[in-house]
């Protein structure tokens, strides 16, 4: 098991500097190349028809999205600032960011001030946060998405509830089995524990148990 760590460290590493490589693209040679081209649009010489401003605004409106989905794709791949800002801001920033680009509704709710966790488990509990959201946004279709945070005894229990399909229902061969085969890679790595139920009432709710001091060497 020792060795199948070892090994699993290196291959988030490598994924945690693609992400960096391919978010500063994203962020350096796509968003510019998209706000020279709304401004070119913006700014055409003469006066156009009526008939024609209304497709150059609709053209403009898209390229607006785009680079709104830009910006949500470079954030998500640029490893945050959790040692500077901490787990628990830099998790807030997300969900409001999440809520505000996507059709779900989020409900935030913690009872500790502050996520006290090694640099390296925390930024692994974030990505397991944004897979989590990713699967019950675009696979699960949820629009309801309650994510709570509590501390039990030496622990940090992070449990997420939704109006989705339920993830034993969706399609095995899809992308979504795969998130849900990484998200539990995640957990193993950090020692911490991974519980997936249907709820009665519909959706499913997730939890995630993740120590607060679990030794480094193990990791």
């Amino acid at each position: 098991a020792q060795e199948h760590r070892k090994i699993l460290r290196v291959v988030l590493e490598i994924q945690e500097t693609e992400r960096k490589l391919l978010g500063e693209d994203l962020q350096e040679e796509l968003g510019p190349m998209l706000a020279a081209l709304r401004w070119k649009t913006s700014n055409l010489p003469g006066m156009p028809d009526p008939s024609d401003s209304q497709v150059i605004k609709s053209f403009n409106d898209m390229i607006d999205q785009i680079k709104g989905k830009v910006k949500e794709l470079s954030n998500g791949l640029i490893p945050p600032a959790i040692k500077e800002q901490g787990l628990l801001t830099v998790l807030q920033q997300f969900l409001i960011s999440t809520g505000a680009q996507t059709n779900i509704h989020i409900h935030f709710q913690h009872s500790i001030k502050e996520i006290h966790l090694e640099t390296a488990v925390a930024r692994q509990v974030f990505r397991i946060i944004i897979e989590l959201c990713q699967l019950i946004i675009r696979y699960a279709e949820a629009t309801i998405l309650e994510i709570k945070i509590r501390k039990d005894g030496n622990a940090y229990v992070f449990s997420l509830s939704d109006n989705g399909k339920p993830f034993d229902l969706l399609d095995c061969d899809s992308s979504s089995d795969s998130m849900l085969k990484n998200i539990a890679a995640r957990v193993w790595f950090i020692r911490g524990s991974f519980h997936i139920q249907k709820q009665q009432r519909g959706g499913n709710h997730t939890e995630i148990k993740v120590l607060e001091n679990p030794n480094p060497e193990s990791l």
